[in-house]
């Protein structure tokens, strides 16, 4: 038996929010500004940041995957800070990300993010191995960026997809483009025929109808028919702010598509406590059993505790 436990968290909004420049202060970060200032400020917390923080690195966890949002309007300011806390959180080879769409607030911070934050975007050795039979030369261009890249562990690969663009104004779609989901259809099928137990990361929601259009993936009917089509076994996404599991067929079975809270929100009428979950895959001659696990934050203790474990089933290896 061959365990492996995968930690998911999503939208640390990291707070406080430092103060932009004056000349960044222009369109869509002056409104992002604002909408902190009015609201997000009143949510995400610093105490649950440090909260969180110290539970999850309690845990007996293999890697962590993160699914986006760790800035609010992407200032200079604001990315210098989470590079310092990237790197204090986790190294490159025990974390993967994926940049949601306020890590993307405009085109030079889609740049600025691919630049510093690179090293939680690559494949690994054995991924880019992969990639080169496949003939796939991922493009590190704005805005796609160098996705779907691959991690391997053991026989659990961690697939991750960039929704991240840059949107309108009181928009906060997503978007994988032409190049991307055609990488991604190669990987998934490739990875299916050489017997990998494929976990999908992806920042917005990765089917339709699980948010408003302002603030879904433009390509998203696109992007449910390859995974209707080739299939993963897990999808992990966030963007919500909400604890959501949704069951799709593929050609192979089922996939299980599961969205987490933020990972530092107080909870409000509409949307839950901070929380994350931890994914555990265990491996078999015959096949994998996965569990889902939840650790939410108790406001009262100021601290995170396990309040629920899902079994997701056994998915047998063909």
């Amino acid at each position: 038996m061959h365990n492996f436990r995968l930690a998911h968290f999503s939208d640390i909004h990291m707070p406080p929010m430092p103060k932009p420049t004056f000349l960044e202060l222009t369109g869509i970060r002056l409104l992002g500004l604002s909408s902190w200032q009015i609201s997000r400020k009143h949510i995400h917390k610093l105490s649950v940041l440090s909260a969180f923080e110290k539970d999850i690195k309690q845990q007996e966890v293999d890697h962590f995957a993160f699914s986006g949002d760790l800035v609010n309007i992407a200032s200079r300011a604001e990315i210098k800070r989470a590079t310092k806390w990237l790197r204090g959180f986790a190294p490159p080879n025990k974390m993967s990300y994926v940049p949601g769409n306020h890590d993307a607030y405009t085109e030079d911070a889609i740049a600025n993010i691919l630049y510093h934050w690179q090293d939680y975007m690559k494949p690994c050795d054995l991924g880019a191995e992969m990639l080169a039979s496949l003939n796939i030369d991922l493009d590190a261009g704005v805005p796609h960026g160098p996705f779907p890249y691959i991690r391997i562990f053991g026989r659990v690969a961690l697939i991750g997809i960039s929704s991240a663009v840059a949107s309108p104004p009181f928009m906060a779609t997503g978007e994988l483009g032409k190049k991307q989901r055609r990488r991604l259809t190669r990987i998934l099928a490739y990875l299916k025929k050489e017997g990998y137990f494929r976990v999908a990361m992806i920042h917005h929601p990765p089917l339709p109808r699980l948010t408003q259009n302002p603030r879904a993936i433009n390509d998203v009917a696109e992007l449910k028919a390859i995974l209707t089509d080739e299939g993963a076994e897990l999808i992990l996404y966030g963007h919500n702010h909400k604890n959501q599991l949704t069951q799709i067929k593929n050609k192979y079975g089922p996939s299980l598509v599961i969205g987490v809270a933020s990972a530092t929100a107080i909870a409000t009428a509409h949307k839950p406590a901070a929380s994350y979950n931890q994914v555990l895959i265990d491996q078999s001659q015959k096949g994998w059993q996965v569990n889902l696990l939840k650790r939410q934050y108790n406001g009262d203790d100021n601290c995170f505790e396990e309040t629920e474990v899902t079994p997701l089933g056994f998915w047998h290896i063909t």
